[in-house]
Parts: C-alpha cells; sequence; structure tokens
C-alpha cells in the first residue's frame, strides 16, 4: 500500500495538539515488512529538441547542472540571477524581444534554468541565454551591488502569512534545506562580491555552450531555430 504510516509525513500549521495528530496518524495501517525495491533511472542523452504546438507563440528554456562544471551552490548564484533576470533578460528579452515573461533561477539542487513565457524571437532568447555569462560580467563592473544585494533578500526572505510559512517549512523539510543552510544562504547573499559575481560569470560562460534547450511553439518559429536543434516532433 502506498498510504501507510512509513509514507505520510504530517504538517502542521497553527495551534494542533500532539495527541490530536498522533490519532490522526493511526488511521493509516502500518507498512508491510518487505524488502525495498530499488529502482534505476536511465539519463537520457543531451538533446536539443523542438516541439511543434498550434499556437502562435514559443515557450523556451535551456538549462544545465552546476555539477557539470565541479562546482556548489551559493548566495552569490542567487543574487547573479536576480541581476540577469530583472537587468538582462528584461531588457534583451521582454522589451527588445517582445517575450512576455523571462527568468534565470539557481536551484539549491544545482540546476540552471534560463526560461521565456510568450516568446515570439524564440532565436534571439537563445542567443541571450548563451550570452549571460558575458552580460553580467559587463554588469558588474558598471553598477553598484547593493541594490542587487538588497532586492534579492527580498525576495528570498519576503513578509508571508501564516498559511504561506507552513507551505515553506513543509517544502523545505521535504528538500531536506534546514534552518543552518538558510542561513547561510542569506549571509552568502548579504556578502557578495563582485568577485564572487565573476566567478558566476565564468561558469556561466561555459554554461552557455553547453546548455540544452527546448522550444515548444509553432512550426514557422521552429525552424528558425532548426541549425541550434536536434530534433523537431509534432506535439
Amino acid at each position: 500500500s502506498l498510504f501507510v504510516r512509513g509514507n505520510i509525513v504530517l504538517s502542521l500549521t497553527g495551534e494542533a495538539e500532539r495527541a490530536w495528530a498522533e490519532k490522526l496518524l493511526e488511521v493509516f495501517s502500518e507498512p508491510e515488512e518487505k524488502e525495498e525495491e530499488v529502482i534505476e533511472y536511465q539519463t537520457r542523452k543531451k538533446s536539443d529538441e523542438g516541439m511543434i504546438i498550434p499556437a502562435p507563440i514559443c515557450f523556451v528554456a535551456s538549462g544545465t547542472n552546476l555539477e557539470c562544471y565541479q562546482c556548489s551552490y551559493s548566495g552569490a548564484m542567487k543574487v547573479a540571477a536576480h541581476i540577469l533576470t530583472y537587468d538582462y533578460l528584461w531588457e534583451e528579452v521582454r522589451v527588445k524581444g517582445g517575450a512576455y515573461g523571462c527568468k534565470m533561477s539557481v536551484e539549491e539542487n544545482g540546476n540552471i534554468s534560463f526560461t521565456t513565457y510568450r516568446d515570439p524571437n524564440p532565436l534571439n532568447s537563445l542567443n541571450c541565454f548563451r550570452k549571460a555569462g558575458e552580460a553580467l560580467a559587463r554588469i558588474i563592473q558598471e553598477e553598484s551591488l547593493d541594490k542587487y544585494i538588497i532586492s534579492t533578500m527580498n525576495e528570498v526572505d519576503p513578509f508571508v502569512n501564516v498559511r504561506v510559512k507552513g507551505e515553506n517549512a513543509a517544502e523545505n523539510y521535504l528538500c531536506r534545506f534546514t534552518e543552518q543552510k538558510q542561513l547561510k544562504i542569506r549571509s552568502e547573499i548579504l556578502n557578495t562580491t563582485k568577485e564572487d559575481l565573476e566567478a558566476v560569470s565564468e561558469i556561466l560562460k561555459r554554461a552557455g555552450k553547453e546548455m540544452t534547450s527546448c522550444i515548444v511553439g509553432p512550426e514557422r518559429a521552429l525552424e528558425e531555430c532548426r541549425e541550434h536543434l536536434d530534433k523537431i516532433e509534432v506535439l
């Protein structure tokens, strides 16, 4: 059975008696004693793909992982993602390229992603993603970091209501994102230097040449990007 006590994580937000929670868990049966099956997933070969849909606009994504560059996640990467999202990508992909939305993110698990939403110019977006490292290096030489650090902290630690606090706590528990890790990331954000961001820019320069990309959109737009795609298929 899937719904057994051994598989249940109970998250409570608010005032509740422990006895009430324990009684709730009694509803679920004890798990059967058996050897757990180990499931192995094969990693897919890197492939840049286009998927045709009956729509006039595109959705673009490019990504990689920090492990590919023998690097680990840090708060400086959060600052870099904020700079690139709201400065570089906003100007080049949204304002000039016409995309409704765009974003760069770096997650604690090492995933780096660039994405656009309702994008009429996917080829421009791909080129911008690949030049993100150079853009970051240029911006940090021209601008003060203070405003970027403050806005990143506002994004990382916003004011939230009780319900969202509970959701965040449950998510952090399931992802093993402990309070110690959270404090470490906050400290790294607050103490980010230009040297830290220069190191991130070098990673992104390498990533720009090796990221895997996917474009979902009309056939005409995908044909314009064909030289950047390994295959195009109808979704």
